[in-house]
């Protein structure tokens, strides 16, 4: 994977910020997951002082130039980073916080919306009011990937999180080359939540209401695959089938991640609602 940028981009990204929040934008996918991390964040203030950065991923030259014209028009004073197609999302991960000069990075991806005013410092209180914080998520999860990661496997999910940028580019990344790859990162036997653990640090999941939830409290956090998933501070494709499944679906995938701790609630009148419209278009995202 080759990261480029124009000579101007690269000076500012050679600036020292505090947090860098980063967006993953994917050649290829539909407008509509640009649309609507762009309207969430515009909907939604921050609560904190941040350098906004957009990787993109896989366009050429003209369509680089138009997506970031785009974004100018919605974001402030955005900053870009432009790679290739080559691999996945935790490998554009890397070379952003490769490429960028901050203490915290904060990634979203694709399907990222955001949910609430407040987000990102909510996000970071975890580093302030947890000492032993060494990562802190939208999400997070229980569920085995294989016959080597044992229930409960406790991991951050990784399409909303915050971390030091020193703790993740010292992780062991495997060869990021295949999904497979990168699902193990996420939740596999060397997983980046497994890693941290193992330095003394510990993953929280931060829900909408500011509350900050250790590994053993998720299933009840009303967050993935929990309750009616009210409490969520980013969402994300996965979190939208949840809420837009049948009552045996919601009750089968939430004992997947949670098990016998498994507890899911009916659908609020305004989910019901997002359901509705979510199928209508559901066929055209």
């Amino acid at each position: 994977m080759q990261v480029t940028m124009p000579d101007e981009i690269a000076d500012d990204l050679a600036g020292t910020f505090p947090v860098a929040v980063v967006h993953l934008v994917r050649q290829g996918n539909p407008d509509v997951f640009l649309n609507r991390f762009l309207d969430s964040y515009a909907a939604h203030p921050a609560g904190t002082p941040h350098q906004l950065v957009f990787v993109l991923k896989g366009f050429s030259v003209d369509g680089a130039g138009a997506v970031r014209a785009r974004i100018e028009r919605a974001a402030e004073r955005p900053l870009f980073i432009e790679i290739n197609d080559d691999g996945f999302d935790i490998g554009a991960y890397r070379h952003a916080a490769q490429s960028i000069e901050c203490e915290f990075a904060v990634f979203l991806n694709s399907h990222s919306e955001i949910e609430s005013d407040n987000w990102l410092a909510k996000l970071m209180s975890a580093f302030e009011r947890r000492a032993d914080t060494g990562i802190a998520g939208a999400t997070g999860n229980w569920e085995s990937l294989d016959e080597r990661t044992s229930f409960p496997n406790i991991h951050i999910r990784t399409n909303a999180f915050a971390i030091r940028r020193r703790d993740f580019l010292s992780l062991e990344f495997g060869s990021l080359t295949s999904k497979f790859a990168n699902n193990e990162f996420e939740a596999g036997a060397r997983s980046m939540t497994g890693q941290l653990i193992e330095r003394g640090l510990e993953p929280y999941v931060v829900g909408r209401d500011g509350a900050i939830f250790d590994r053993h409290s998720w299933p009840a956090s009303r967050t993935f695959r929990s309750g009616s998933q009210e409490n969520l501070l980013v969402c994300d494709n996965r979190t939208r089938d949840f809420t837009q499944g049948s009552p045996r679906h919601r009750m089968k995938v939430a004992r997947l991640s949670w098990g016998e701790s498994a507890h899911v609630t009916p659908l609020s009148p305004l989910q019901r609602v997002r359901v509705f419209f979510g199928r209508l278009t559901k066929g055209r995202l």
